[in-house]
């Protein structure tokens, strides 16, 4: 989820019928702290195992990058990148609530072909 302001970003973890269960993981934030301007959520919670590398790939990524790496577009081709999007995405959808932007994609649909996993690993592709 995304705030209207710098540094408001979070993830929820909300269990079935809204309850928030014991292991459920509390809630995430994006802080000012180097390195830690961005958060990843895949179908693992946060404070779970990565259960299929797309969450450890993306952090990795993203550590070698900082808010600057891109707009709305380049978010969106970033998350149609081949080792992050999962063969099970029916959609993909960016959000910016301090403009209004909100862009639906599907698997097919990206805009154009911005690799950052190759541009920060100079093609050499992580495993």
């Amino acid at each position: 989820m995304a705030g209207s302001g710098a540094y408001q970003g979070a993830v929820l973890s909300i269990d079935r019928l809204g309850e928030h269960l014991s292991f459920s993981p509390p809630i995430q934030y994006v802080t000012n702290q180097p390195g830690a301007w961005h958060l990843v959520q895949t179908n693992s919670d946060l404070l779970s195992p990565d259960l299929d590398g797309r969450r450890s790939v993306a952090n990795m990524v993203l550590s070698k990058t900082n808010q600057t790496v891109g707009d709305e577009n380049a978010l969106m081709q970033f998350m149609h990148t081949p080792l992050l999007l999962n063969p099970g995405t029916v959609f993909s959808t960016v959000m910016v609530p301090a403009t209004g932007y909100i862009s639906t994609a599907l698997p097919g649909e990206a805009p154009g072909s911005l690799d950052l996993v190759a541009s920060v690993t100079g093609g050499i592709q992580p495993s």
